[in-house]
């Protein structure tokens, strides 16, 4: 039984190293876990212990060439995404943390600051909702204690607080926009409304629906 190099992930699947390729989960089964090559269009399986730090049997061939270089990149990415979920360091603190064991070596293949930023940002905001379906207390308030949840019912969230709703009253004009690229994976559409402050239009309000219909708009 030989050994694989340290289990790891990518996009959530388990993943292992092994003499340069890469290996994520196909399926487990009551005594084994079935890994298939990262490259798909490779047919190549291997096969672990169900702790995933062995090899029960040497993987099958290859229809490529190793790609080594491309392993410590997971292995930075991997290791971001563990500090964001344990730490509130800045996003900067974190990265230039994770890079210090970086090796110069592959500084061809080192992932760019701003998707390594946006992967930070998405793992902190995978909050859990409580029993009730209501966010938890940490999304419920502003970074200066403020209460920033105006609604909150399973078809609408609305973030805000009085100080915006008062330079919304203040406005003779406000301005509305919706997108959907951008809205966490429960909710359907981000919905905002701005308005003018010190010449620059700003968000002040934002809904999270869980659909476009009139019914959804209603509260």
């Amino acid at each position: 039984m030989s050994q694989s190099e340290q289990p790891s992930s990518v996009k959530g699947k388990p993943t292992i190293f092994h003499e340069g390729y890469i290996y994520t989960v196909e399926r487990t089964t009551k005594t084994k876990s079935i890994f298939r090559c990262k490259n798909r269009d490779c047919k190549a399986r291997c096969y672990t212990n169900l702790s995933m730090d062995a090899l029960l049997l040497l993987p099958t061939s290859h229809c490529h060439a190793p790609q080594p270089d491309s392993v410590p990149a997971i292995q930075l990415k991997n290791e971001i995404k563990a500090h964001a979920a344990i730490t509130d360091g800045s996003t900067s603190t974190i990265i230039h943390s994770a890079l210090r064991t970086y090796p110069l070596s592959d500084a061809g293949q080192h992932p760019k600051n701003e998707p390594l930023m946006l992967m930070i940002q998405r793992q902190r905001t995978t909050e859990k909702v409580d029993a009730d379906g209501r966010l938890p207390d940490k999304l419920r308030k502003t970074y200066r204690d403020e209460g920033f949840i105006l609604h909150e019912d399973k078809k609408l969230i609305i973030f805000t607080k009085k100080t915006n709703l008062s330079i919304l009253k203040q406005n003779k004009h406000w301005f509305a926009d919706g997108t959907f690229k951008v809205c966490p994976d429960d909710y359907y559409q981000l919905f905002t409304l701005h308005a003018m402050m010190t010449n620059a239009i700003t968000p002040l309000v934002y809904g999270l629906l869980i659909g476009k219909s009139a019914e959804d708009y209603n509260l």
